[in-house]
């Protein structure tokens, strides 16, 4: 039996690997379209946390009631949560005469917690505001 290439038609067996490798190449593809999916599901909850982390911290730099060591917890939906803690510290310059200043640092750290993925995750947010100094023996006093 001769074979020559100007044959016309397909044979079985090449029908049958064409099928396979268009399988594959088509199983790839949408494979990867799940896992872009999923990335941007995972940035948008990120995101979403960040914005809420923002906005909280923003309500703590406004806030001027806020001015002595302390803590504050709570959440937005189920999905998110937050907790706060503030550090009151004195001004730690040797060259200022310490009871001649009016003002002090406070640390504000916050984290807010969301879940994604039935995994718990966290944005942590730290900055410095500066309070005026309490009287002695007015709340916040050290």
């Amino acid at each position: 039996m001769k074979y020559s290439l100007d044959k016309d038609g397909f044979s079985l067996l090449e029908v049958v690997i064409s099928i396979i490798l268009v399988g594959l190449v088509v199983g790839a593809i949408f494979d990867g379209f799940s896992i872009s999916l999923r990335n941007i599901s995972k940035m948008d909850v990120y995101n979403t946390a960040v914005q809420y982390a923002q906005n909280k911290m923003n309500e703590y730099l406004l806030d001027e009631s806020i001015y002595s060591s302390g803590s504050d917890s709570g959440f937005w939906n189920d999905r998110f949560r937050w907790e706060a803690t503030f550090e009151a510290h004195d001004i730690d310059d040797l060259r200022v005469d310490k009871s001649r200043l009016s003002t002090r640092l406070l640390y504000i750290r916050l984290t807010v917690y969301y879940k994604f993925m039935g995994k718990e995750r966290q944005v942590k947010l730290f900055t410095i505001k500066l309070v005026p100094k309490p009287k002695i023996g007015q709340e916040g006093y050290f």
